[in-house]
């Protein structure tokens, strides 16, 4: 009998621990965004006092995200180790504690098999199957949780910078405002929204902000009347030929 097993490889995410799934990445990428997105909607209506608290929390979870992404391929690339160590004896990860399990699981099968050439053991070739198998697995899901964070993630962080941006307490003097200016913009924020800030008086930067957001509106609203009138043409079109039919 093996005196070691591989125990399953574990994410810490703030207090908690998960085991690792092939799709744990992608999927707390995803549920971030969902979550991150309604701060930003929270970001709107709540109270001044509380709008850095909860923009430090949307960027917190993006740091969280990133956080999960180091750590699966930290596991993935001790996996490709393991595999190393199961198909050609050598290794060349860092030390961890699944690779030194993996050692041990070699060298006593190694030394079983030269004692007892008929013995009955689990086979390393088919181990080691499976192993790359879930290396493979968690590289194609840290593509996807990649994908996510610097996308629809960072964009939904730098979103709740611009809605706290516009709800920034403009007094001059800093020291008494909830929410300064300046400590907001101190976050990750919209390029559009940096050059509309750029040189503008700090008192005046949360207007700015707002006419951001406001272009921004306008924006989707057109893009969803073009859409409206692309289906309305098509539905005409539609009637128009089997009218004619």
């Amino acid at each position: 009998m093996f005196s070691r097993i591989i125990s399953p490889p574990t994410i810490r995410i703030g207090d908690a621990e998960i085991r690792l799934s092939r799709r744990l990445a992608s999927q707390v990428a995803f549920h971030a965004i969902g979550a991150t997105q309604r701060l930003a909607s929270d970001l709107r209506t709540c109270e001044v006092g509380v709008v850095l608290a909860t923009l430090d929390e949307a960027h917190g979870i993006l740091a969280s995200v990133g956080s999960v992404i180091d750590q699966t391929a930290t596991i993935r690339d001790e996996l490709l180790a393991v595999d190393q160590l199961l198909s050609r004896g050598i290794h060349e990860g860092a030390p961890s504690t699944m690779l030194t399990s993996a050692e041990t699981i070699f060298c006593q099968s190694t030394c079983l098999r030269a004692l007892a050439p008929d013995i009955d053991l689990p086979d390393l070739d088919a181990l080691g199957e499976q192993v790359r198998a879930l290396a493979a697995a968690l590289a194609d899901d840290l593509d996807v949780a990649r994908g996510r964070l610097d996308g629809k993630l960072d964009e939904a962080a730098r979103q709740c910078t611009a809605v706290a941006a516009s709800r920034s307490d403009t007094r001059r003097n800093s020291r008494k405002a909830k929410a300064p200016i300046a400590s907001i913009l101190a976050y990750p924020h919209p390029a559009a929204l940096r050059e509309l800030v750029q040189g503008v008086p700090q008192y005046q930067q949360p207007d700015a902000a707002k006419a951001y957001l406001a272009d921004q509106q306008a924006s989707i609203d057109a893009a969803k009347e073009r859409r409206r009138q692309t289906e309305r043409d098509h539905l005409t079109r539609e009637l128009k030929e089997s009218i004619w039919a």
